[in-house]
């Protein structure tokens, strides 16, 4: 007999942007994190899809979230020190 696999939470889990986990774990919904970071919510979306967004946006979608934008965006430029 084979075994049915469930298309878990996990499995769909593997393919989500780190943004949107982040959002869902603080209960969040789209709306309400373009609010809180003062953007729009079609920039929301395009950042969880992991289409191009400006820097400032990812700056203020992370800050929104408690996080650096490296931690959402591996490859975001680091702040220079001074």
């Amino acid at each position: 007999m084979t075994e049915k696999t469930d298309n878990a939470p996990e499995a769909k889990e593997a393919g989500m942007h780190s943004l949107k986990r982040a959002r869902l774990e603080r209960l969040l919904t789209q709306r309400q994190l373009a609010d809180k970071a003062k953007v729009s919510r079609t920039t929301v979306i395009a950042a969880e899809r992991g289409e191009q967004v400006a820097e400032l946006s990812k700056f203020r979608l992370a800050k929104a979230l408690g996080m650096k934008p490296e931690e959402l965006w591996p490859s975001a430029p680091k702040p220079e020190k001074k």
